[in-house]
């Protein structure tokens, strides 16, 4: 007779009970990581747009916005940057992106150009900023300096424990830090 080599049923059921055991166990935590790895994303998605626009206004010698935007023509009111936003160079200084009069005929000169547009991020995201207190766009000078400095708060639905800020200084420099009150309502 030769030996036979296999499983019982209940060796079958204890590995399957022990399984099931650290599957309940991890998955939390991995949902939680996975949380926490799109945050970091998203924040490195915003704070990259504002860098690019601190080089773009350097590069052009022109001042450079960048705003919220629903449908990435023009500016939207309010602070909430969850529905995207645009970057722009402004040539008149007004903070507002004036379409050309043609626009088969751009005068990169004279009219004003839509640099950058982002689409809207996900539907669990709350993105808002505060410039000063107020909802305005950030505006970049020629020289990489900001005419008004504020801060972009990225939330998601688990709160304000795990919201991220970032804050955009005079000099255009840019960090980020966690939290420290209240924020976000989602």
């Amino acid at each position: 007779m030769r030996n036979q080599a296999g499983f019982t049923l209940l060796e079958l059921l204890i590995t399957l009970s022990i399984l099931a055991i650290l599957m309940g166990v991890g998955a939390p935590s991995l949902v939680s990581f996975s949380q926490d790895n799109t945050l970091v994303s998203q924040t490195n998605n915003v704070l990259g747009t504002i860098r690019y626009a601190r080089r773009e206004a350097v590069k052009r010698n022109t001042n450079v916005v960048v705003c919220q935007s629903s449908n990435g023509l023009v500016c939207s009111d309010g602070s909430d940057w969850s529905k995207g936003w645009i970057v722009f160079s402004d040539l008149n200084r007004n903070g507002v992106y004036d379409a050309p009069e043609n626009a088969d005929a751009i005068d990169m000169r004279l009219d004003d150009q839509i640099i950058r547009v982002q689409d809207g991020m996900e539907v669990d995201y709350k993105i808002t900023s505060s410039v000063y207190g107020k909802d305005q766009p950030l505006s970049f000078n020629s020289s990489g300096y900001l005419d008004n400095s504020g801060d972009i708060s990225l939330c998601d639905e688990r709160g304000d424990d795990f919201c991220r800020i970032i804050l955009v200084e005079l000099s255009g420099r840019t960090r980020t830090q966690s939290v420290a009150e209240k924020v976000c309502s989602i």
